[in-house]
């Protein structure tokens, strides 16, 4: 017990003054870039400066509901496609399709996946959408 003691503080000790030593060395590199010892905190102040003022906010004309169903009606990062257009797609030409078959007809009408996993993706908008889709035995149809 003693000993783990005795070798907890060596190395608490050698700990110290590595940060003394590391510190030391740092304030000399901040003098040696023309800051001083305030530098560090200068360039952290400007770069908070430099990410704020990139940050235009909105109009404040603008709701928060109509920009979120904008977002919501538009298709992502490019598409021509939404994944609902997609979907009805798939679906017109055949009367019912499995979910492995549906994710592959639904890339073939044209829809780019940009989750990792394109079956979970599928599968939540489906079974959330039963309005407009019916899931019998497995088989995916429009309604």
């Amino acid at each position: 017990m003693n000993d783990r003691l005795q070798a907890f503080s060596v190395l608490r000790s050698n700990l110290v003054a590595e940060r003394a030593r590391l510190e030391a060395r740092l304030k000399a590199i901040n003098q040696a870039l023309g800051g001083g010892e305030a530098g560090g905190q200068l360039a952290a102040a400007e770069r908070v400066e430099a990410r704020e003022s990139k940050r235009p906010g909105r109009p404040r004309d603008v709701r928060i509901s109509s920009v979120r169903r904008v977002i919501q009606n538009r298709p992502s990062s490019g598409q021509t496609l939404s994944l609902k257009q997609a979907v009805i797609i798939a679906l017109q030409g055949s009367q019912k399709l499995s979910r492995e078959e549906l994710v592959i007809a639904v890339v073939e009408a044209g829809y780019r996946f940009t989750a990792t996993n394109p079956l979970d993706s599928l599968s939540t908008f489906v079974f959330g959408n039963r309005n407009i889709f019916r899931i019998q035995d497995g088989l995916v149809s429009l309604v």
